[in-house]
């Protein structure tokens, strides 16, 4: 759904290590975790992209709302927090607003 919709190139990542390390090498204009995730979980995933992309929006994607988590997520600098219970309409509603008040990608 999101290949089709947003104008953007999407790689995806097998678990939060995996998220990580396309971070690493590449330029993400937005990074979309989920919380439960193997190897690496989203918020250790959230803390170490965060180290390494200061300035990229990240999106928490779950299926939680306990509100110790979602502050969890901002403390260690999520930019967004989306329930996994939206439906595809509202999430890619969601997701296409953030890609407008995105900066232009800068590759510098």
């Amino acid at each position: 759904m999101l290949r089709q919709s947003l104008n953007c190139t999407i790689a995806e990542a097998k678990d939060g290590q995996e998220a990580i390390d396309l971070c690493q090498s590449g330029h993400p204009d937005l990074v979309i975790l989920d919380i439960n995730m193997p190897r690496v979980d989203g918020l250790q995933a959230l803390t170490s992209i965060r180290a390494l992309k200061p300035e990229t929006p990240i999106v928490m994607l779950t299926s939680t709302s306990e509100e110790t988590i979602v502050e969890e997520c901002v403390i260690r600098g999520a930019s967004y927090f989306i329930r996994k219970d939206v439906t595809a309409a509202e999430l890619l509603a969601e997701l296409q607003k953030m890609m407008q008040l995105l900066p232009p990608f800068n590759k510098d």
